[in-house]
């Protein structure tokens, strides 16, 4: 769930207690309400899992029926408490998914590299475990990309809406927004200064268009490498492996929806399906050193 720390510090805490409930009975209600078996569960903070039971196509089912949901039940309102900076905001999900096949392809790779150790794949329960956290981190890998997407979406849309542009308390409130998304949209890498140079050209990138949703994913991709770059811890083969997997699964699925073909997006999927092999051969040759 998105804007906790904006609901609980601009808001109040009982708004940001009013936020965790509307979120576990939106996720608990689409179960429910469209016959999808599975369960939902609040990991702790703003972090919610949901396991589904039945065939692939369910996630894409809850999904929808979660972002409809969501919209039905509004923002979640101010109170007496509340700063003047904080405008009545709407639940925002930011979500991974994770399917049997992916995790066994990554999990297979992960074998392949001498990542698996011995004694878990020869217990059983051990190895039961070892999958199931790797659903996870799978899970998370893919949140991170398609929550900086799912963001400047949301607020490109907030900064071009009319109140942005009459309204001064309105436009304090989104600005407010931005400022607590800091880390989402890249503001370290100067991302708040894309998501304006976005916003103002709607010529080029209309609302709903896929030219927008494209500028935008490029962008991502973009400051995503700059924050990578910078990081100063050592990055593990097994979470460059899982990186990867996330990115070409990520790739194919744009691949398989689009209406046309894509030459930009072909020629990326080679290129990290390039890196994909790169990695496991440079693993090969040090264990076989």
């Amino acid at each position: 769930m998105a804007f906790l720390k904006y609901f609980d510090q601009k808001g109040g805490r009982d708004v940001g207690n009013a936020a965790l409930k509307v979120a576990a009975d939106v996720l608990e209600r689409t179960l429910a309400e469209n016959g999808i078996q599975g369960e939902a569960y609040r990991l702790g903070g703003d972090e919610f899992t949901v396991r589904l039971d039945g065939p692939e196509e369910d996630a894409v089912k809850f999904v929808e029926a979660m972002n409809k949901l969501r919209d039905e039940v509004g923002r979640i309102p101010d109170t007496d408490r509340s700063d003047k900076s904080y405008a009545p905001t709407k639940l925002s999900f930011n979500y991974g998914i994770c399917d049997r096949s992916l995790m066994e392809r990554v999990y297979d790779d992960l074998k392949s590299a001498g990542l698996v150790k011995a004694e878990v794949m020869e217990d059983p329960e051990d190895l039961a475990n070892y999958k199931a956290e790797l659903f996870t981190v799978i899970a998370d890998k893919s949140i991170e990309s398609e929550k900086a997407v799912s963001r400047f979406h949301l607020l490109i849309g907030e900064v071009r809406s009319d109140s942005y542009r009459q309204n001064d308390q309105r436009r304090e409130q989104v600005d407010t927004l931005v400022v607590y998304s800091k880390k989402a949209i890249f503001t370290e890498f100067k991302g708040d200064e894309e998501l304006h140079r976005i916003a103002t050209d709607k010529e080029r990138f209309p609302d709903g268009s896929p030219e927008l949703d494209e500028e935008i994913r490029r962008v991502v991709t973009e400051k995503a490498g700059d924050a990578k770059k910078a990081e100063s811890q050592y990055v593990s083969v097994r979470n460059q492996l899982i990186e990867l997997h996330v990115h070409i699964h990520n790739l194919n699925e744009r691949l398989n929806s689009a209406e046309e073909r894509n030459t930009e997006l072909e020629a990326r999927l080679r290129e990290v399906e390039g890196e994909r092999r790169k990695l496991l051969g440079i693993r090969a040759a040090i264990d076989g050193a």
